[in-house]
């Protein structure tokens, strides 16, 4: 309200110079009016005081904010914005563009390069996997002497025999499979 004040104001004063300009002009066959009375500034109006939050923070932080756009070649972008959420400052803002696969970043510097290294990491080409599946039996010694065991590793023999109250451990089939990070495995 006050600004709108001061700005009408400085209307007014412009109006009535250009006013006083048009009457006095030379070679003006008319009558010159009467000068416009001045126009009174307004008196400041006090502002209130700024938020806590707004003067506990440092001077040139707004200058602080920077942009920045990722241009994700690998991944989609509403995947990518699950990683860089928790990255961000609390005055941090993200766009998405699924259109161009980009993602726009505007935040601090520290927290920018915390998103960068993020992104740079989520965006890269997905590893191989290879899954190794082993399908043993185990059971208790029913006769009196014990079966071997048969086909399995022994570091593995070793895990087994600590986790479960099994005798013996017989491999009955095995399998390996190899995909990638990221894909579906049936």
């Amino acid at each position: 309200m006050a600004r709108t004040l001061v700005c009408l104001a400085a209307l007014g004063v412009v109006l009535a110079g250009v006013a006083a300009a048009q009457t006095t002009k030379p070679g003006s066959s008319t009558s010159p009016t009467p000068p416009t009375p001045p126009i009174a500034k307004p008196l400041p109006v006090p502002r209130a005081p700024a938020p806590a939050r707004a003067q506990a923070a440092p001077r040139g932080a707004a200058a602080a904010v920077r942009l920045m756009v990722f241009s994700l070649q690998r991944k989609r972008v509403f995947e990518a914005l699950s990683v860089v959420q928790p990255l961000l400052s609390e005055n941090g803002s993200v766009e998405l563009d699924p259109a161009h696969n980009t993602i726009s970043v505007r935040d601090d510097p520290a927290a920018l390069s915390r998103v960068a290294t993020a992104i740079r990491e989520f965006d890269r080409e997905s590893r191989p996997v290879r899954i190794d599946v082993q399908l043993i039996r185990a059971e208790t010694a029913k006769i009196s002497p014990v079966p071997l065991d048969v086909g399995i590793a022994p570091d593995l023999l070793g895990r087994l025999r600590q986790l479960m109250r099994f005798e013996t451990f017989t491999l009955l089939a095995h399998s390996q499979i190899a995909s990638r990070e990221g894909e579906a495995v049936v």
